[in-house]
């Protein structure tokens, strides 16, 4: 059985990431996620946004070998992830990062934290 990881949003809204899941403020799926995984076809997490901070697909989560990973889709505004140490590390486009439980993860003026199942 694959891992399961929980996300919880900032306006308190939670979802379960157990296939790769894309977020933003009108996602859409088709050609992003083929090379990560073909197999399943991606939840699309819609964010309520009027300030149109965040991009229509701005990032994917994921889960692999039982970690939960995040990647930005070259977003307009970018994406941060921060640890729960503190440190944070502006997230490069396209590339796949490990989200350790309790991190957050900063996206135009919204925000998530992850935490395991």
């Amino acid at each position: 059985m694959e891992a399961r990881h929980r996300v919880i949003l900032d306006s308190g809204e939670r979802f379960d990431v157990a296939r790769p899941t894309v977020l933003g403020r009108g996602p859409e799926g088709h050609g992003l996620t083929e090379s990560i995984d073909n197999e399943q076809d991606p939840q699309l997490i819609r964010v309520d946004d009027p300030d149109r901070s965040i991009s229509r697909t701005h990032l994917i989560l994921g889960v692999y070998d039982g970690e939960l990973w995040a990647a930005d889709t070259a977003s307009g505004n970018g994406s941060v992830l921060v640890y729960p140490d503190g440190n944070s590390y502006p997230m490069a486009a396209w590339t796949r990062y490990v989200v350790d439980p309790g991190s957050t993860i900063r996206f135009g003026d919204r925000w998530l934290q992850s935490e395991p199942l």
